[in-house]
């Protein structure tokens, strides 16, 4: 059936802050307005049997000392991934070409990404990295997030 070769993909929206840091919004820099939830079902990848399994790939409350947690049917990494990686990811699974990485400046660039894929650490993830691939790998130290708000200490418009 369809789910033998779905990729199937959930991105969520971000959160709104109810009073939090004196905020009724959710166009801020803060934690609460920043995380999404992201998952994946790779056929045959995530999941080599009918049954659905996904890797969360933004799931709280994970034990510090382990970046994969084995969590019921599914796995999940505390590795940084961000929304930008969702459409490169998506495209290589499904074998459509990714465009390059954009460069500082992309005003003459007609097609860019600003994403990396997800496939290298799914493929992390799931221990089917080679030694000599898993001695190379590298993933993001960082993810950025930038909201060009005007709030004040208070927490309202300056």
């Amino acid at each position: 059936g369809f789910l033998n070769n779905t990729i199937v993909s959930f991105l969520g929206d971000h959160g709104w802050h109810l009073g939090d840091n004196g905020l009724w919004c959710k166009h801020t820099n803060y934690d609460m307005a920043l995380r999404v939830p992201m998952m994946l079902y790779i056929p045959g990848v995530t999941s080599t049997n009918p049954d659905f399994r996904f890797i969360d790939v933004l799931a709280p409350g994970f034990d510090a000392s382990s970046h994969v947690q084995h969590t019921g049917d599914h796995l999940s990494t505390k590795e940084l991934v961000e929304a930008l990686d969702f459409y490169p990811t998506l495209a290589e699974l499904a074998g459509i070409p990714v465009p390059d990485i954009c460069p500082e400046d992309s005003t003459h660039v007609d097609t860019c990404v600003e994403g990396a894929s997800l496939v290298p650490l799914v493929r992390k993830v799931k221990g089917l990295m080679t030694p000599a691939e898993e001695a190379k790998f590298r993933w993001k130290d960082a993810a950025f997030s930038v909201y060009h708000g005007h709030y004040g200490w208070g927490g309202g418009h300056s």
